[in-house]
């Protein structure tokens, strides 16, 4: 398992960096992250696995609404004509 959490970290690293930083939840994290090591800690498979999905999913959901409250604030204009030529001569 170790290998495999190993794995998914490094998969994973740019976009844990960028929920952290923009949604500014260092302190919650390193929190959540002491929870999850006193867990494994137990040597109790089922009950690291339960708290890794948890954690997962709340992260996800945390980044999701942040996202989503972004688009609603900034939203995206859609492209001009212009700018759709443009990237077609080049080749986009």
């Amino acid at each position: 398992m170790l290998s495999f959490l190993k794995t998914l970290n490094i998969n994973c690293d740019r976009y844990t960096r960028l929920h952290l930083v923009f949604t500014r939840a260092l302190h919650r994290a390193g929190q959540a992250h002491r929870e999850l090591l006193q867990v494994c800690r137990t040597r109790d498979p089922e009950q690291a696995s339960a708290a890794l999905w948890k954690h997962i999913n709340e992260a996800g959901e945390s980044l999701r609404e942040f996202i989503k409250s972004r688009r609603e604030r900034h939203p995206m204009t859609e492209p001009t004509q212009k700018s759709r030529e443009r990237s077609r001569s080049n080749g986009k």
